[in-house]
């Protein structure tokens, strides 16, 4: 670009310099042959002046006529650079996406896994006879563990079979809390094992079951 705007300056100052040659030597000639031959060199350097303005426009198209396909390929560039800084964007939001579910998943597996394990001990003291055992594991309604698994229930489940055994499960853990607080062995036991089957059908239904040891 900085060659073709020193080419067309260096065309104008020919031209101007070309222009003051004609008109001085037009002048001359008048002192010397008098008005009419003047007008006749005016006209003649008019003519030369105008076909070096018509050569110097032809040259100078030239020179600019390739800048057109130039300037688009410039702006083919710059649309690929901003293509690919977008497919660049799109992927760092579906690795952060996939990340943020995969922390969740292993939380999610967390909770569960303390579940299995306070039915668990549960069950064991359920087996052994220590109802008393039990009640202080499954009968505080309010206890950490509880609500924790109540809420992954409802965060994880995503369809209506797993919503569907998530109710399921918490139906088998109410009625195992009130069978071990009234002292019922036999209810009890029944109660343990629907909530224990319950919750490892949900857990396998939701994938955690691959995370989580003991279902």
């Amino acid at each position: 670009m900085a060659t073709m705007a020193s080419l067309a300056s260096s065309c104008s100052a020919f031209l101007e310099c070309d222009a003051l040659r004609v008109r001085g030597s037009s002048a001359e000639g008048a002192v010397r042959r008098g008005s009419g031959v003047v007008r006749c060199a005016v006209a003649k350097g008019d003519g030369e002046v105008s076909r070096r303005q018509v050569a110097c426009a032809l040259l100078a198209g030239a020179l600019v006529m390739p800048v057109a396909p130039m300037a688009r390929a410039l702006l083919e560039v710059d649309d690929d650079d901003s293509l690919l800084e977008k497919v660049k964007e799109d992927k760092r939001k579906r690795i952060q996406k996939r990340s943020t579910a995969i922390n969740e998943f292993v939380k999610e597996s967390g909770v569960v896994q303390v579940a299995v394990y306070k039915l668990s001990e549960a069950g064991q003291a359920i087996d052994g006879g220590d109802l008393t055992k039990a009640t202080s594991v499954l009968a505080q309604q309010n206890a950490d563990w509880i609500l924790d698994v109540q809420a992954a229930l409802s965060k994880v489940s995503s369809n209506s079979d797993e919503k569907a055994v998530a109710d399921n499960f918490r139906s088998a853990l109410s009625s195992l809390q009130a069978a071990v607080k009234s002292g019922d062995s036999n209810s009890s036991r029944t109660a343990f094992v629907a909530s224990a089957e319950a919750l490892d059908k949900w857990a396998r239904l939701t994938g955690l079951s691959e995370k989580v040891v003991g279902l």
